[in-house]
Parts: structure tokens; sequence; C-alpha cells
């Protein structure tokens, strides 16, 4: 499956220059992040740190993002949403968090079940 990972034209010459898409959060310290660290902090403790990808050719939940870096899935391991966020199931705090992410994306106008993920930064010789 060929998947995408948006983001703005900055982070894009960052990525390139660094030749790896790191997990969320990563650019926090350089204020880029809207999150408070609070959020940041509550957020990755329920659900973790991932590098998020979508089958969709948008993605409007990254707005501004309009720079794709295209993978297959397989080659960067990378897991649907929709079966990764299954282990969360079992927790009703996280699970909440879930529902909150799928609804979220849903009112920005995307599918959730196009989101992929992975848990380690994707070196850009994977493309």
């Amino acid at each position: 499956m060929i998947i995408n990972h948006f983001t703005n034209s900055i982070t894009a010459k960052l990525i390139n220059d660094s030749g790896y898409i790191d997990l969320e959060g990563c650019n926090a310290h350089r204020g880029w992040d809207l999150l408070t660290r609070s959020q940041r902090r509550l957020g990755y403790s329920l659900i973790g740190r991932h590098a998020w990808l979508t089958e969709s050719a948008t993605c409007k939940t990254a707005s501004h993002n309009n720079v794709a870096f295209q993978f297959r899935s397989e080659d960067i391991g990378a897991v649907p949403w929709r079966k990764y966020k299954l282990r969360f199931k079992n927790s009703k705090k996280k699970w909440k968090a879930v529902e909150r992410l799928d609804k979220t994306a849903t009112l920005m106008g995307d599918n959730s079940d196009d989101y992929w993920l992975v848990d380690v930064r994707i070196p850009l010789s994977n493309k």
C-alpha cells in the first residue's frame, strides 16, 4: 500500500536534511507544536508517539501541510490505525483518546481508517 506523510515546506527541508521522519512532537522544542506540554504528555502517555501517514492523497487534519513523503507501508513496517487502535479497547481512558482522535479526523474532513503509523523514525532511504 502506498501511504503519505504530510508536512509543511519548512519541516520538509528539515526532514530532507536529516534523512528521516521523526516521531510526532519532535519539533515541540522549536515552538512549532500547537499543543501545550501537558496536552502532549497526556496524549503521548495514552496512545504513544508515532509517525503518522495516510492512504489518502490529502490530509485535512494536517492543515497547511502540502508536502508529501510517499512510502510503501510494508517497507517501513506501518500498521493501519484501524488495527493498531484496537490494543486500547481495554482501557476506558485510552479508548476515549482514540475516539477523540477519530472524531477530530471526521470533523476535519478526513477518514481515520485511512491513517497508518509507525513507532520509529522513518529513514528516507525507504522512499
